[in-house]
């Protein structure tokens, strides 16, 4: 802010919360909305928000693209993004995941690993760096103009320790008119309603992963779109017999969604995806094929735009969509594969978030996340069944593109005998984002 007042405001409450020694959390203005669209998600600093929403279409060549820089002699613009992100994790408990929270790593009650304790981590895996790049094409023989992007991102979130530090590809995808194929988040991700948590891995309750993908979005009104398109499979069966062969798939998963943007602040969404499990057993084992689907609902409402208060929530069901869950990634969720049958598993999952802004550049967000698998009964007792996790936060931004931040997580993860594990964390974050 350019007004003396408001500084010395910022300074008073930064002496504050040294003295209290709370570290405040950051929060990501999105790069191609205005500044009064951000209510109620610029309080978010969890890594989906950084591509809430692709553009398409018309969208692309429009004057909004800020810092971008012109290519001379071209309709081509560049921009650079991203940020330095240092991150402090205070675990009270023994953890499978160390740099994000994910429940389902949590040890049951018993166990030998539930005898661990905590420890302290420092790192800066999140950091990460893009190029955004757009222009418009002419056709070879139609001389009709299209609009093109080409946008890239890595960050150093490798989860294998011997590529502890190398860089990850996140993003790599073209947008051409209203088509665009690549590597980016599902169609069914919709990373505009997610609450504002610091945690890396975006609450246990997350629908949806980066995946290979080609779709089209089109209008169908002013307010209602849709996107409909084709992602590359995924398939995790469990074996508990331990039957030769392996999960796989033929076909890939068809997606497709409708949005309503209620206002500029306001939205809600409506998708499902359909898709195939495949057992191959080879010589010996069972061969089986079975067809599952997703239904995905979510949404964000801004309550009060004055005082900055936004609501956010999503759910989805379905049956062997158990990969698509965060929670349920970590052990085979899509099915069960016996000598007679490939038996799909119904999952479901909800969240709610609520953000609220006490100033213009302090908020909280408070969300819950929850996911379940309906489990068999020739299923290993200790196979994961539900849990989720509870983030409570605080937000501040004393400068533009400086911010800073704390929060406390509990996770709860059960498993099919009913025995669980329970974790508790503190995290504390700085980032410096690239203008």
């Amino acid at each position: 802010m350019n007004k003396i007042t408001s500084f010395m405001k910022w300074r008073r409450l930064s002496q504050y919360f040294i003295i209290i020694n709370c570290c405040l959390l950051s929060f990501q203005t999105l790069a191609q909305e205005k500044k009064e669209d951000l209510v109620g998600v610029k309080g978010a600093i969890t890594p989906q928000q950084m591509n809430a929403r692709q553009l398409v279409g018309q969208e692309l060549i429009d004057d909004a693209f800020p810092n971008s820089i012109p290519i001379f002699g071209s309709k081509s613009r560049i921009k650079f993004g991203g940020y330095v992100k240092m991150d402090y994790i205070q675990d009270f408990n023994y953890i499978g995941s160390a740099y994000e929270f994910e429940s389902a790593t949590i040890p049951i009650a018993g166990t030998p690993d539930s005898y661990l304790k905590g420890q302290s981590m420092f790192h800066a895996k999140e950091t990460r760096f893009n190029v955004d790049f757009r222009t418009v094409v002419k056709g070879l023989r139609s001389g009709k103009e299209m609009p093109l992007q080409i946008f890239i991102e890595f960050d150093f979130f490798e989860d294998n320790p011997s590529l502890f530090r190398q860089p990850r590809l996140r993003h790599a995808y073209g947008v051409f008119g209203n088509i665009l194929a690549g590597q980016t988040w599902s169609i069914n991700a919709d990373l505009s309603a997610l609450p504002g948590i610091i945690d890396f891995g975006g609450g246990d309750g997350t629908y949806g992963d980066r995946v290979v993908q080609i779709r089209w979005t089109d209008n169908i009104t002013k307010n209602l779109t849709y996107t409909v398109g084709m992602e590359g499979p995924k398939s995790a069966i469990d074996n508990p017999y331990e039957l030769d062969g392996i999960a796989r798939s033929n076909m890939p998963t068809f997606a497709g969604n409708v949005r309503w943007s209620i206002n500029k602040f306001s939205h809600m969404q409506l998708g499902a995806d359909f898709f195939q499990h495949h057992w191959q057993g080879g010589q010996y084992g069972p061969t089986k094929k079975a067809y599952g689907y997703g239904i995905n609902l979510t949404g964000r409402f801004v309550l009060d735009k004055k005082e900055r208060n936004a609501l956010m929530f999503g759910a989805s069901t379905g049956k062997g969509v158990g990969h698509r869950i965060l929670f349920l990634e970590f052990s085979p969720s899509d099915g069960v594969i016996s000598d007679n049958q490939l038996e799909l598993l119904n999952a479901h999952q909800a969240y709610i978030g609520y953000n609220h802004y006490w100033t213009k550049s302090l908020n909280t967000t408070v969300a819950a996340y929850y996911a379940k698998l309906n489990t068999v009964d020739y299923q290993l007792d200790e196979t994961t069944q539900h849990g989720g996790t509870f983030h409570a936060n605080l937000v501040w931004m004393p400068y533009k593109n400086v911010s800073f931040g704390m929060e406390y997580i509990h996770g709860l993860h059960v498993v099919k005998d009913g025995r669980y594990g329970q974790a508790n964390r503190l995290q504390f974050m700085t980032r410096f984002r690239i203008p």
